[in-house]
Order: structure tokens, then C-alpha cells, then sequence
């Protein structure tokens, strides 16, 4: 249901927030009226209604057909230099109300293939993307969804084409930003490096606000590189994909229709932000979304 209005034209939109402050720009929040989800789109005065409105359209548009999911692409285990095994990182992923990950281990896809078998041997549907971090003195890149490990000894361009070759995404790792000189080079071509994408964490990376003004912003994701098996640093990556399939996932990255999010920064297109903002201006969406989800994945489980 839909609710639009000022307080005074709608009083049954302003019901449902009590406390909360208008401002002229508008509101566009979800709330659960009676456990039934319901958007509200209002502002003191009809200009901010008006705006809300259009914040309303632009969730119309990159929602039709789509979710939005939570996940983490690029972490480690005891296959490279993490401190625990594929089975406890899975767990812990699911724990922290993740929708899909990718175990991103040194130069070895073996630990996605393991957590693949056991997937399949319990039942569980939970999307593990195969992926690997690509190791090389001069990046760091993040191969993901790829079908077969990506072999070393190889220079930058060569090393993108197998990684392309293999049906996956080249993503350039790691939170300060490469100080090598291809990664420099890279980061400053931006959408022309042959990267797929690139990674943001707390800081904000140097070309960001210029890909931006520019309007040439490459995709954009946000991972924890966590080597502990633990998830509680707020560094996420959200996509709006068709469901949550690994295939969907990865084209998503591949389309921009993602987003990073670290330490309370978001980084991405505008019109994916106005979204994430509205999605999270209450927790209805997300908490229904996630509820679904981990039923429906508990119901695939195989019972001994």
C-alpha cells in the first residue's frame, strides 16, 4: 500500500510516524502497518511531497524485477592466510545475515569448490560464488565467478583477459588503494584499466569523487578482505539483482547495479543510493526480504 500526502492531507501517513521530523525535501520511508508492508511518500508541504515522489519512481524503476541483497565478496580462510575454515567462514557469513559471499582465498579457488560439495550434500541453498585473490607484486585483484582458477607468472593485461576467459569479474582489492605503479595506472584510467570493478572501505579512494563528477563511475564494492572468520566490520556490498543466484549476483557487479557500503560511506551511482536510503529509512523491506530468505533456505535443508 501507498500513502502520499502531507500530514494534513494524509493524516494516516503521519500515523504511522509518530515523532518523526519533516523537512521540505520529503520523506519516502516504508513502515508495517499492521503487518502489512507500506510505503509512505510525504513532506511538510506539497514541494517536499513532490520530491519524495520522485524518490518513489526512481525505487520503482530499479526494483522492477529486482531485490536487493547483502553479501561479501572477498575474504579468506585456512586454504591461504585466514585463521579458519571455508565451513566456519560460510557459517558466520550466514550469521551476520549475509545473502551471498565469495571465499576470495590466495591464488585457490578449492575452498569455494569444498563449500560447494558440502552445499550440495546438506541441502542448503545459500549462493557461494566462486571467486580467488589474484596474487600479483603488482595488484591484488579479486577474480570472481570465475570456472577455473587463474594460473600465475602472467602479466597485468594477460592476467584480466584470463580472468575474462574464465567468465569472471576482475575487481582491484584493498582498502588504501594500490601504491604500485599499474595500480596507480589503473586507478587513474578508472572505466578504460580493464577492471570490472573497484573496492572501497573507509577511506574514500582518491579518483572516487572525480570518476563521479565526471559521470564515468566504474562499479563499485565494498569487502571486509576479513582473514578471521569474523564479519563484524560494517564493509558490505549491496546489489540489485533478479534473485540471489550466483549468476545474478555477478552480473549485477557487472551491470553497476551495486553498491559499496563502509563505515557508514556509500559508494555508487546516486540513484542506487537514493534507494539503499529509502530501503533503510525503516527496517520493514530489509527484515521481510531477510526472513524469506533464511526460510526458505532452512526449508532445503536435508533433515538426517
Amino acid at each position: 500500500m501507498i500513502l502520499l500526502g502531507t500530514p494534513q492531507s494524509n493524516p494516516a501517513a503521519a500515523s504511522l510516524l509518530p515523532g518523526v521530523k519533516l523537512d521540505e525535501g520529503g520523506l519516502l520511508t516504508f513502515r508495517d502497518d499492521g503487518g502489512k508492508p507500506t510505503i509512505i511518500v510525504t513532506g511538510d508541504h506539497a514541494s517536499g511531497v513532490a520530491e519524495a515522489a520522485k524518490s518513489l519512481i526512481a525505487v520503482v524503476e530499479v526494483l522492477k524485477g529486482k531485490r536487493m541483497f547483502i553479501g561479501d565478496l572477498h575474504m579468506h580462510s585456512t586454504y591461504s592466510d585466514g585463521a579458519t575454515s571455508p565451513t566456519v567462514v560460510c557459517e558466520s557469513t550466514l550469521s551476520n545475515y549475509m545473502d551471498f559471499m565469495s571465499l576470495t582465498d590466495h591464488d585457490t579457488t578449492q575452498g569455494d569448490v569444498d563449500l560447494l560439495a558440502r552445499e550440495k550434500q546438506s541441502g542448503l541453498s545459500y549462493p557461494i560464488i566462486v571467486g580467488e585473490e589474484v596474487t600479483r607484486d603488482w595488484a591484488h585483484i579479486v577474480a570472481l565467478g570465475i570456472d577455473r582458477p587463474i594460473p600465475k607468472g602472467t602479466d597485468p593485461p594477460s592476467t584480466l583477459q584470463l580472468i575474462h576467459e574464465a567468465g569472471g569479474l576482475a575487481i582491484l582489492a584493498h582498502p588504501n588503494w594500490p601504491e604500485n605503479e599499474w595500480g596507480r595506472s589503473a586507478l587513474a584510467k578508472g572505466l578504460t584499466s580493464g577492471l570490472d570493478a573497484f573496492e572501497a572501505r573507509e577511506d574514500t579512494p582518491k579518483y572516487y569523487p572525480d570518476w563521479k563528477a565526471a559521470e564515468r563511475l566504474p562499479s563499485m564494492v565494498s569487502s571486509t578482505d576479513s582473514h578471521s572468520g569474523t564479519f563484524g566490520e560494517l564493509t558490505r556490498t549491496f546489489v540489485f539483482a533478479e534473485d540471489d543466484s550466483p549468476e545474478a549476483i555477478v552480473a549485477a557487479v557487472r551491470n553497476g547495479d551495486c553498491l559499496g557500503y563502509a563505515y557508514g560511506n556509500l559508494y555508487g551511482p546516486d540513484r542506487l543510493i537514493l534507494v539503499f536510503n529509502a530501503l533503510l529509512s525503516d527496517g520493514t523491506y530489509l527484515k521481510a526480504r531477510h526472513l524469506d530468505r533464511l526460510e526458505r533456505r532452512m526449508r532445503t535443508v536435508a533433515i538426517p
